[in-house]
């Protein structure tokens, strides 16, 4: 799958990001399941003499086990790690809503009990 997107009118400043992803789900069982995914983002920022091509990789491992149809427990973990992004903040590892890395990789591990209504 491929998103692309530009931004233009930062101040000056231009924006590229081009998203690559792949992802699958396996059923071991009806109940249970693991995914993966793989997220590459092609970036291009220019802002006159600072200028920046940061690239993201991001992979995305998850297992999930179904009580009921609407009730199911799932535990997940997200490695992010961000090259080219010439020391501005703002390209460090962000994964979610979490704040940013002080560095370029990020891991994020989360466990939880989910019930649809």
């Amino acid at each position: 799958v491929w998103q692309g997107g530009k931004t233009v009118g930062l101040s000056g400043r231009t924006l590229t990001l081009d998203n690559y992803s792949i992802d699958g789900r396996y059923f071991f069982t009806p109940a249970l399941s693991a995914a993966v995914a793989y997220t590459f983002t092609d970036g291009r920022f220019d802002a006159g003499k600072q200028s920046a091509r940061p690239k993201w990789n991001q992979v995305v491992l998850q297992g999930d086990y179904a009580f009921t149809k609407r009730t199911d427990v799932y535990v997940e973990g997200a490695y992010k790690r961000v090259n080219g992004g010439n020391g501005i903040t703002a390209f460090n590892a962000s994964t979610y809503s979490l704040a940013p890395s002080a560095t370029n990789t990020q891991v994020v591990v989360s466990a939880g009990l989910r019930h649809r209504f």
